[in-house]
């Protein structure tokens, strides 16, 4: 496909459980209670008569004690939904949701604009390694910008399930304007999981917004180009539906929702 995003580079200036205490089960300890009657007979005669024995038994009913349904050994402690993971370079990449599932490798790629990742195009997207963003990391102080294919004449590119999807929701959205562009908001994205695997363990990200907008506004767009917003990732890609190209980009905003060290 032709460049992902074909603006002029003097347009692009970046702006400035607890654990729960486990409860404690009390038990009924059955104490058996003995109730011993006793008489006591003072005779009117000079002898006594001998006392009588209560012919009674003596009732003795023990408490049923429902056996405990404890745990010998407290539960493991649940994990914390965020354990630190360290800045490191993406090697594999999800995109996975209700409608599709999308594998792929992850390869470096230099701040040379347009972007065009390189490499194989079918099982590969890219991350803009220097320059432009971080490295992802469970405290991300940026973003991190992914960049992958996707083209009308090839249907294995890697991105193509993606993006069919926005352009046939983003030709039928009516635009509004943010920055001097237009772009076209895509619901349908909405709440997939982006998860990206490293060196130093797996880090999950929820779709929160995506959209279209034509390539040479993309550089319009200041909240794609501020790298210094933390917990991002964007993932940009070209426009195409049914085997016909499209002028436009798909971008995907993705916020951190989990990670996991390896």
């Amino acid at each position: 496909m032709a460049g992902v995003a074909a603006y002029p580079l003097q347009q692009m200036k970046p702006p400035g459980i607890p654990v729960s205490p486990i409860p404690r089960l009390l038990l009924g300890l059955a104490v058996p209670v003995v109730a011993a009657g006793v008489l006591v007979g003072f005779a009117v005669h000079s002898t006594p008569e001998p006392v009588k024995k209560d012919p009674r038994p003596i009732a003795v009913v023990p408490v049923a004690v429902t056996p405990s349904t404890a745990p010998t050994t407290p539960p493991p402690v649940p994990r914390s939904a965020h354990e630190f993971v360290r800045a490191s370079a993406p090697t594999a990449f999800t995109l996975t949701g209700r409608l599709f599932t999308i594998k792929a490798h992850v390869c470096p790629m230099a701040d040379i604009r347009p972007y065009d990742p390189p490499g194989e195009q079918h099982h590969t997207v890219c991350w803009v390694k220097s320059g432009f963003g971080v490295a992802p990391s469970s405290r991300q102080p940026a973003t991190t910008y992914l960049f992958g294919h996707s083209w009308a004449q090839d249907s294995q590119e890697v991105l193509n399930k993606m993006s069919s999807l926005a352009t046939s929701e983003l030709l039928k959205t009516p635009g509004r304007v943010v920055d001097g562009a237009t772009v076209y908001p895509v619901h349908r994205l909405v709440g997939y999981r982006l998860i990206l695997r490293t060196g130093k363990g797996t880090l999950t990200y929820r779709v929160r917004s995506a959209w279209g907008v034509r390539k040479n506004q993309l550089g319009l767009v200041t909240s794609w180009l501020d790298p210094t917003v933390p917990n991002r990732v964007l993932l940009t890609t070209c426009a195409e539906r049914n085997g016909v190209d499209y002028d436009y980009n798909v971008i995907v905003d993705a916020g951190l929702v989990s990670s996991r060290r390896r």
